[in-house]
């Protein structure tokens, strides 16, 4: 039967504008426009609280050792589950964060792009980015190819990084979209970006085009690309919350559509993140 369960800001978060969501140990950050909540996970149920000593609203990632990164005003910080590892100076806000082949992270932030090592360094900016080394980037990506992608506005830009630093790039413009919100390797070689007002897009050789399987969605406003641990990917956005097995003339096979009769009061979202246990 429906198992759902809706935290607000009567429940303990710091307010019900919720933006990002990422998982360390048994505890779940969810950043808010309003600051930074917890969900403990405990054998008496969850616990949901404000953590009003690291307040952040933009974008938490994890990295392969399921270590935190977390920016705040005034610093950047390494967590695991609740406990805080390092704490650096602050680097503009997160956007969007991809494995590095190294086991780190690239971070892409408002004001450029970052490689954190796995080892606990300070995360160090990464030069010569295309946009201007102080730009916004709106998403990341690292391929099975060794290829680096960085979106920012209308343009996607992509760099040889199999060795480390990203090399020459390579730009394509990608007019009409908005804002390009996610980029997402949906099966090998074949990439897909989430876009606020074009929908989900393809890169089909040197080009960027859309699938037509954009026609059954809600919108066009796509806010998250996430890979299920049962197959397929999640797409997510305005009045849109379906998993989808890529392929096919249409670009995607629908799996399921989660809705009100699973409990949910709306259909969409900004983020997502599926546990392992479903």
């Amino acid at each position: 039967e429906p198992e759902t369960v809706l935290w607000t800001d009567r429940h303990g978060l710091p307010g019900r504008h919720t933006r990002f969501l990422a998982r360390s140990e048994n505890v779940l950050w969810v950043t808010t426009w309003q600051g930074t909540g917890l969900v403990r996970g405990t054998p008496d149920g969850p616990i949901v609280a404000t953590d009003s000593l690291r307040p952040s609203h933009t974008r938490p990632c994890i990295d392969a050792s399921g270590v935190l990164w977390l920016a705040t005003d005034d610093a950047v910080l390494r967590i695991r589950g609740e406990r805080t590892l390092e704490r650096f100076p602050p680097t503009g806000g997160f956007t969007a964060c991809a494995p590095a082949p190294d086991g780190g992270l690239w971070i892409a932030t408002e004001r450029g792009l970052l490689h954190a090592s796995v080892n606990g360094d300070a995360p160090l900016p990464v030069a010569g980015i295309p946009f201007g080394d102080d730009a916004r980037i709106d998403a990341v990506l690292h391929d099975h190819a060794g290829r680096l992608w960085i979106a920012h506005a209308e343009r996607v830009c992509h760099a040889n990084a199999s060795t480390g630093e990203p090399d020459a790039w390579t730009c394509d413009p990608v007019p009409g979209v908005g804002v390009l919100s996610a980029l997402l390797e949906v099966e090998p070689g074949t990439i897909w970006a989430a876009t606020r007002q074009a929908g989900v897009l393809v890169r089909d050789g040197d080009e960027w085009r859309q699938l037509p399987a954009n026609a059954t969605l809600a919108s066009h406003s796509i806010f998250a690309l996430a890979p299920s641990p049962h197959g397929g990917v999640w797409i997510a956005g305005h009045g849109i919350l379906q998993r989808v097995r890529p392929g096919g003339d249409a670009g995607w096979q629908l799996l399921e559509t989660p809705g009100k009769r699973n409990g949910l009061l709306s259909i969409g979202g900004g983020d997502l993140l599926e546990d392992d246990d479903g």
